[in-house]
């Protein structure tokens, strides 16, 4: 049912060029939540026009499986895990639980794997995202209990001690990491005037932080934050060299940290005779199909489209499984229609839906179509209501509550849609 409902959501995305963005689910404790970190990236992302729409629930000394704080039997983090379709769910541990033998194997481990299989049991396209974090200034013994690390000698010592960690399990889980410590530890090593740390030496300062959301922008957009205007309270100088160093961190070796790529490739070609255009497609690794051919939506692998007139227009073809899309846009140029014969009209100009929004009823007017059916979803993608096999020149739209809805009509195998909206 999930699959279903990605799709269909999928679908009304593409149709009404909604932003791409990224959904995350931040779980943790301080680490993230001192000085905002998921706010910190949504602003970066926003200045790089990337849209990253988020929760989080890290109240502070959080574990993932540790009592008696454990997220993975937390109420409110669990709610929320299933709330929605997150591209990613981010697993951060407490900072020394990972460098003590025994809560690493008995509690890390133990929460991580059940938290992950929550994660893909709510939506098997969700990327679990180990936040790998970063060693005290000092480095020092870590005392838990009755239990303790090694005296480790410095900073460099205990990251270590932590990547190791992180990689483990994420190796063991096939899910992604986003290397923020390693990411501290090559900063600290080229520029130590940079103080990363806040006055207690483990919690990050607003530098740490920065470099942080950096270093997650590169993991989960893929794209590289350097040159990106957003500085936080930092100069220019100082948030460039940290986007340099989150930048070389991540796509310097993203086998290791299990950067998942996308595995689709949009692409087609066309052939043109008369304006009857022929579509190619040649996408890679793709299920399904959605062009937007001159306002039409057409979900046929390779279409056949009739122009009317010369001129250039824009093809967009949108290739996808479940998990992943890939979108291409080509300009066709026609020149070549001297005196053929109209055989498609313009769907969108035959069809009117007044008044938009309404208050409680409207009209949907059809201009000499012959319509298959209509279909009304509401912004779930829930159909709610069909109409099929009817001759009318209109429908009345009585009685709806109020909210968005999307009327889906289908002529042949041309699918056009409008956004309603009952207020």
């Amino acid at each position: 049912m999930k699959k279903t409902f990605i799709i269909i959501i999928l679908k009304f995305a593409l149709i009404f060029n909604i932003n791409a963005q990224k959904k995350v689910l931040f779980i943790g404790n301080s680490y993230t939540g001192v000085n905002n970190l998921p706010g910190m990236l949504a602003e970066l992302a926003n200045a790089n026009n990337d849209l990253l729409i988020y929760d989080s629930n890290t109240p502070g000394g959080y574990t993932l499986g540790a009592s008696p704080n454990l997220h993975c039997e937390n109420t409110t983090t669990l709610n929320k895990i299933n709330s929605d379709n997150w591209d990613y769910v981010v697993l951060q541990e407490q900072s020394q639980i990972p460098t003590v033998e025994y809560y690493r194997e008995n509690t890390m481990y133990y929460g991580a794997r059940i938290l992950d299989s929550l994660i893909h049991e709510n939506n098997e396209c969700t990327q679990t995202l180990f936040y790998l974090t970063w060693g005290r200034k000092f480095g020092g013994l870590q005392n838990l209990g009755d239990y303790s690390s090694v005296d480790f000698v410095d900073f460099n010592q205990m990251q270590d001690t932590l990547t190791s960690a992180y990689l483990e399990i994420a190796q063991e889980l096939n899910a992604t990491v986003s290397p923020v410590g390693v990411a501290w530890k090559k900063c600290i090593a080229a520029n130590p005037d940079i103080n990363l740390f806040s006055s207690d030496n483990s919690h990050p300062s607003i530098y740490g932080t920065y470099l942080t959301a950096c270093v997650f922008y590169a993991t989960i957009f893929q794209k590289t934050p350097f040159g990106i205007s957003f500085y936080s309270s930092l100069n220019e100088e100082e948030a460039k060299i940290l986007q340099n160093i989150a930048e070389s961190t991540v796509f310097d070796n993203m086998q290791l940290w299990n950067i998942h790529i996308n595995p689709i490739h949009a692409s087609f070609d066309y052939e043109n005779n008369n304006g009857e255009v022929n579509f190619i497609n040649s996408s890679e690794n793709a299920e399904a199909y959605f062009w937007e051919i001159n306002n039409l939506i057409i979900e046929e692998e390779n279409p056949v489209y009739q122009y009317t007139e010369n001129g250039e227009y824009q093809v967009k073809l949108i290739a996808y499984n479940e998990c992943f899309r890939d979108t291409i846009i080509k300009t066709v140029i026609v020149d070549d229609i001297f005196s053929v014969e109209k055989k498609e009209v313009n769907l969108e100009q035959k069809i009117s839906l007044y008044p938009n929004p309404c208050e409680k009823n409207a009209i949907l007017y059809f201009e000499n179509i012959d319509i298959k059916f209509i279909e009304i979803l509401d912004n779930q993608g829930k159909v709610i209501k069909k109409f099929e096999y009817f001759k009318k020149k209109n429908i009345h739209l009585n009685n709806f509550k109020k909210g968005i809805y999307f009327i889906k009509i289908y002529k042949n195998k041309n699918i056009f849609c409008k956004k309603w909206i009952v207020l």
